[in-house]
């Protein structure tokens, strides 16, 4: 078993250094940037080309060393605590554009770059990539592949795994992989980009990534629209999101949420994002303040310029783990659209049982809430509330969470039925368990 290899960690930095050189090795102090609670890695590698990282994944594997990989280190708490941490692999140096083709709308990128720096590739051309996850100015593209991060737009375009056309992948055999390519339609070969979105580097290292990416639209806004409670909300949203009028991103606020991030708004809100021509969001401005009307809007108010700007951005951020303060948890639930308010009631009523604070902001057209536990001190609270309501929505998970109380918590919540092949495909890829031990489902 990898757990019962003793792991000589001076020899392990030596190898490290001979692969990227000491320049590019941090320890002691110096690696207290990159722990995860309270595990701090012995050695923190800096690679600077992919066939440095499968490199040090070789060497990392033959030592039963355990291995992180570290994007921008925004979602570090997503998932469960690594069971070991010996090595941090960090893409920060792999920051770069590979190929941009901006006629074929295609580009190839290092996984380390941010999606701020990306956008500004893009804006200068007129084009985008239309994804949103929390802290997209500290977020890289690897950092996304690995944990699927999204927001707000996915209602209208989707997650990553709709416009990654190809990726390099590094494994631990010392082996680089690629699939796919530079053109929009390409099916060859096994799907890697599936299996490697959202395993959480528990699989390989990806060191770059292709892109698809679309015209940026010449006009948007944002219509809020204000109820007097969650029921006559929810059906607003739902409403919008089965219409013809195609708003991009149809968000839910609960007070607590709103007061936090959207002041000076107050309420229970919908917030909608529209996005196209001039005439064509006009259109959709017009037709759903019809719709909000008719559906018992308290309130309608359009959202341009900055203000539109400032406000998806606090939603996409609002559930961002890496600045989570103390006793603090977000939950993920993901359910049918139209049993996503009954999930979301129960868990804010099971909390409030054990005096905790529910706040919620979910993307109600896709069946998506992030629920922000505040008030318990101990955990104990949370773990309650999970263990009465996962077995009725075994999709509720622990998002991100105060790693104090990271010990016993059901982060994963009900094992699927697939994780079989996902254990399979684990012991096919990392079979030492080097990679992320312990982050994924089922321990995997």
């Amino acid at each position: 078993m990898a757990s019962e290899i003793a792991v000589n960690l001076d020899q392990l930095a030596a190898s490290v250094a001979g692969i990227v050189g000491a320049a590019h090795l941090r320890t002691g102090e110096h690696a207290e940037a990159h722990a995860i609670g309270a595990m701090t890695p012995h050695v923190v590698a800096v690679p600077g080309t992919a066939e440095e990282i499968a490199a040090l994944l070789r060497v990392a594997d033959e030592a039963g060393a355990a291995v992180v990989p570290w994007g921008g280190g925004t979602q570090q708490t997503l998932g469960a605590p690594p069971r070991r941490y010996d090595l941090a692999v960090s893409l920060r140096r792999l920051n770069a554009v590979i190929e941009y083709h901006p006629e074929d709308m295609t580009i190839a990128v290092e996984a380390g770059i941010t999606l701020g720096d990306l956008d500004s590739v893009l804006a200068a051309r007129g084009q985008m990539l239309p994804l949103d996850p929390p802290l997209r100015d500290r977020i890289t593209l690897g950092g996304m592949l690995a944990t699927n991060a999204s927001g707000p737009h996915r209602n209208g375009y989707g997650t990553l795994r709709d416009f990654c056309i190809g990726l390099h992948a590094a494994y631990v055999d010392g082996t680089l992989a690629k699939a796919g390519g530079m053109v929009v339609k390409n099916v060859t070969g096994f799907d890697l980009m599936k299996m490697h979105l959202g395993a959480l580097g528990t699989l390989g290292v990806v060191p770059r990534i292709n892109l698809k990416v679309l015209p940026k639209p010449a006009a948007e806004r944002s219509l809020v629209l204000q109820f007097e409670g969650p029921e006559p909300a929810f059906a607003a949203a739902a409403a919008l999101a089965a219409s013809q009028l195609r708003p991009m991103a149809i968000e839910f606020s609960s007070p607590t949420t709103t007061a936090a991030i959207l002041s000076p708004l107050v309420g229970y809100l919908i917030c909608v994002r529209c996005e196209g021509g001039e005439a064509t969001v006009a259109r959709q401005e017009r037709d759903i303040r019809d719709l909000g009307a008719t559906l018992g809007a308290m309130e309608i108010a359009t959202v341009v310029g900055d203000e539109h700007e400032r406000l998806w951005t606090s939603l996409a951020d609002w559930n961002a783990i890496a600045t989570l303060t103390a006793h603090t948890a977000v939950l993920k639930l993901t359910t049918l659209p139209t049993e996503l308010l009954a999930a979301v009631a129960e868990t804010v009523e099971e909390g409030r049982k054990y005096g905790l604070t529910v706040a919620v902001r979910a993307s109600v057209g896709i069946g998506v809430a992030y629920l922000r536990v505040t008030g318990d001190a101990s955990g104990e609270g949370l773990r309650r509330t999970l263990d009465a309501v996962q077995p009725r929505w075994p999709t509720l998970t622990v998002y991100g969470y105060d790693p104090a109380h990271a010990e016993g918590l059901p982060i994963w919540g009900i094992e699927p039925p697939t994780i079989a092949v996902m254990r399979d495909l684990k012991a096919a890829y990392d079979p030492r368990g080097t990679l992320n031990p312990g982050r994924f489902i089922g321990g995997i």
